[in-house]
């Protein structure tokens, strides 16, 4: 089976921290001035930046607010809440699903065990984060998925029956 470009991609950034993630030609050339970005703007589709290309052209946005409004979850219930974030016009250009986990890095999804560890780092940056744990996509264990406390940045895994918050993710 050959695995489409966009389908590729969203295995690597699951995989992977976000510096040995390939740049998508489908994100397009920067503008410059007007598409840079920094730390702490908003970004494309409203979140707030949190990781940027050396460029300042792309980069990843972190939703403003916890997913799920801000209750508790497990597992299951927080990747269809950070998926549930794919209702703008720039996602669903991207025809994202609302119901299941991401289809691509650019559309919003629960983040990876890598990229919730970029989160935590920049926490200050993007702000309103419980104190509290908060699940990544990266499973562990049969029936387990990694998970980070925030604002101490313990990582462990926990039964994907227990609740914890979420916050959702997306590459731009």
């Amino acid at each position: 089976m050959k695995l489409s470009t966009k389908c590729l991609l969203a295995v690597i950034a699951t995989s992977l921290p976000f510096m040995a993630v390939a740049y998508d030609p489908n994100l397009g050339p920067c503008s410059y001035p007007s598409n840079i970005y920094h730390y702490g703007d908003t970004a494309p589709d409203g979140g707030i930046v949190f990781k940027v290309t050396g460029d300042g052209c792309h980069g990843m946005e972190a939703a403003t607010s916890n997913a799920g409004s801000g209750a508790k979850l497990t597992w299951e219930q927080a990747v269809i809440a950070a998926a549930s974030y794919n209702e703008t016009d720039i996602t669903t250009a991207l025809t994202c699903s609302t119901t299941e986990a991401h289809t691509t890095p650019l559309c919003w999804h629960l983040p990876s065990k890598h990229e919730l560890q970029l989160l935590h780092e920049q926490s200050d940056f993007v702000g309103g984060f419980t104190n509290g744990d908060y699940w990544s996509s990266t499973e562990a264990h049969n029936k387990y998925a990694w998970k980070i406390r925030f604002p101490h940045g313990t990582h462990s895994y926990s039964s994907i029956k227990n609740k914890y918050y979420a916050r959702a993710i997306r590459f731009f």
